[in-house]
């Protein structure tokens, strides 16, 4: 047993066990490659130019449907409208017109 300056008393295998492991403590670690340093750095990067491409580039402008497009689709049979969608989405007056205009043939 090895007795120490504060009175505890240590086993001879335990010293030199605790011994290799504070001499393998200091020991200088090898400093990590420039790679390992700086991939998190370069990671924020890429993921901040590719947010910044992202909110820069152009949106499409939505396409704009006219009225003579909403007919001609109609006509053609690429909308299918029931009779009280055509209600719903016109006012009282143009639906008085739309009927004029269908009797009027």
């Amino acid at each position: 047993m090895i007795k120490m300056k504060d009175g505890i008393h240590i086993p001879e295998d335990g010293h030199q066990a605790l011994v290799q492991q504070m001499l393998r403590a200091a020991e200088p670690r090898p400093a990590r490659s420039l790679t390992r340093r700086l991939w998190p750095y370069g990671a924020v990067a890429a993921a901040a130019s590719l947010a910044l491409i992202a909110l820069l580039r152009p949106v499409d402008p939505t396409p704009v449907v006219t009225e003579d497009l909403a007919w001609e689709a109609l006509d053609r049979g690429a909308l299918n409208l029931t009779d009280e969608d055509v209600s719903i989405l016109l006012n009282d007056d143009e639906f008085e017109t739309l009927l004029a205009d269908l009797t009027q043939d």
